[in-house]
């Protein structure tokens, strides 16, 4: 992970590769964007999830938002083999 923003740009992998992932969840009737920059490529998301923490551990990267009424907890997960 190269910032501590989820949205308002395309993931990069770590070479430095754009990834186009993009994270949206629908509350409600309304879509909402956390993790990516969909917007610039007009998806018709109109509502972003705001994200109010993050906590990184060594094998977690766990990001909260508020998306509406919700709270989102989005949690990425790095496998250590003990090998």
């Amino acid at each position: 992970m190269t910032s501590r923003q989820l949205m308002g740009q395309w993931t990069p992998f770590w070479n430095g590769d754009t990834k186009g992932m993009a994270g949206l969840v629908r509350v409600n009737g309304q879509t909402y964007e956390f993790m990516g920059h969909p917007t610039q490529d007009n998806i018709g998301t109109k509502f972003q999830a705001k994200q109010v923490s993050l906590k990184v551990t060594p094998t977690q990267s766990i990001f909260t938002f508020n998306a509406g009424p919700i709270a989102l907890a989005v949690n990425f997960f790095t496998p250590i083999d003990p090998t």
